[in-house]
């Protein structure tokens, strides 16, 4: 049966089948840390594309077999927005870590953000205190405040503190700021805006959406991020597992 078969060494095998067409998704750049998978229906086509690189965020442009209307879909949002694209080529951004998916749809939506500025580096007072995830979450109490501030480790001081850490106080905003950038997070924020919750961001870039939600001047916020439950409750199999730091660790931005 194997008899006239080509032989290709598994190193080989990418290069060689895209020699031959037999491919669908183009990548330019090449992102050997990106993965992908199509489905198509007779109704259109989802594909997802993951990345699997922790330290950087992936530009790259895809090129599909079909020139179709497309959108980007966000799960972590549950939003679809309009890529850049030039036909068949489609223009992506993915955070460290980050997943979203390409569907055919000619929905009517913004556009998709491509990150391409930092922002500036938010003014704020935030005070700083932790609730252990011992206490009761229905209410505000159990709140005990400390010296820690913006970029602190709380777990590198406190190492077996799970819970909640707070921060709360005033940061400086304009009416025209749509996104406050929360930076590095561990791991999960939840942002409350002058009363009102804005929800929660669990993954990178861990943003989250402030148009039309704030007013010129000191804006009242908090900022609420529980940490890993493993960092009090080790077992066998998260003995050797490296969590990442607590807290708000890194700068928090505007866009």
């Amino acid at each position: 049966i194997l008899k006239g078969c080509e032989l290709i060494p598994l190193s080989d095998l990418a290069a060689s089948l895209r020699e031959k067409g037999i491919y669908d998704i183009t990548f330019t750049p090449a992102k050997s840390l990106v993965r992908y998978y199509r489905y198509a229906h007779e109704d259109g086509e989802l594909i997802i594309l993951c990345s699997e690189d922790v330290y950087s965020e992936s530009r790259f442009t895809i090129t599909l077999p079909e020139d179709r209307e497309y959108r980007i879909y966000d799960p972590w949002r549950n939003m679809l927005f309009k890529p850049r694209r030039n036909g068949r080529d489609i223009e992506m951004y993915l955070p460290k870590s980050g997943m979203v998916f390409v569907v055919t749809s000619d929905a009517d939506c913004g556009d998709y953000d491509y990150h391409l500025t930092e922002g500036r580096i938010a003014d704020y007072d935030l005070s700083v205190s932790i609730r252990s995830a011992e206490k009761s979450s229905s209410t505000d109490s159990g709140f005990l405040p400390t010296d820690f501030s913006v970029g602190d480790d709380i777990t590198a001081d406190m190492a077996s503190f799970a819970g909640t850490i707070r921060y709360e106080g005033t940061i400086d905003l304009s009416s025209d700021d749509k996104v406050l950038c929360l930076g590095e997070v561990g791991e999960i924020a939840e942002v409350t805006l002058g009363g009102v919750n804005l929800g929660r961001a669990v993954c990178c870039p861990y943003e989250i959406d402030i148009e039309g939600k704030c007013v010129d001047g000191d804006n009242h916020i908090i900022i609420d991020v529980v940490n890993n439950l493993g960092y009090r409750e080790r077992d066998i199999f998260s003995s050797y597992l490296t969590f990442p730091p607590s807290g708000l660790t890194g700068e928090i931005r505007v866009r």
